[in-house]
């Protein structure tokens, strides 16, 4: 059913007479992902209790908005040109569609559910990382012989974390 668009699209391929045109096209694809990245990865480190502590989500998450959306038209921009250079190969490829659907469903969840949550009263939306130090793994730590201290190193938490399933499956 989409095979003559995706001809199509193949046919119009732009960058072909080009040696050139074809990885820079490929380059900026690949910044404009690292910085469409790097924006959600700066607002979920915050969700989650670590980078940028001094500031609100909300405030780290507005920050980050404006690269968030310029990672994604650099995305678009330049994933189409992409994938017009051999269209009727992913046409036929099932690792493609599937890249698609987790791509649309992810878009859908960036721009709907995450914005109202880094949005939300930060008193609402609390970091979970720290609710969860709070609890379990401080008692946890406190059943082996009392506190040690924990910084916010992500070395330290995996270590932690490690160390509460250890003393968990001891149990």
């Amino acid at each position: 059913m989409l095979l003559p668009f995706f001809k199509w699209m193949e046919e119009l391929a732009v960058y072909r007479s080009s040696i050139y045109l074809g990885p820079a096209v490929n380059l900026v694809h690949l910044t404009s992902m690292v910085t469409f990245m790097g924006a959600l990865l700066m607002v979920d480190l915050r969700l989650l209790g670590a980078g940028l502590t001094k500031q609100s989500v909300r405030e780290v998450a507005r920050s980050a908005y404006p690269w968030l959306i310029i990672g994604f038209i650099g995305l678009v921009l330049t994933g189409v040109p992409a994938m017009m250079a051999t269209a009727t190969q992913r046409c036929a490829s099932n690792v493609f569609w599937a890249k698609m659907y987790i791509l649309a469903a992810a878009i859908v969840f960036t721009f709907t559910i995450r914005r109202k949550v880094t949005n939300a009263d930060e008193t609402r939306v609390s970091p979970v990382w720290s609710q969860a130090r709070r609890t379990r793994l401080h008692r946890a730590l406190d059943e082996r012989g009392g506190r040690r201290p924990l910084d916010h190193t992500p070395v330290r938490l995996l270590t932690s974390v490690h160390d509460l399933f250890l003393l968990q499956s001891r149990t």
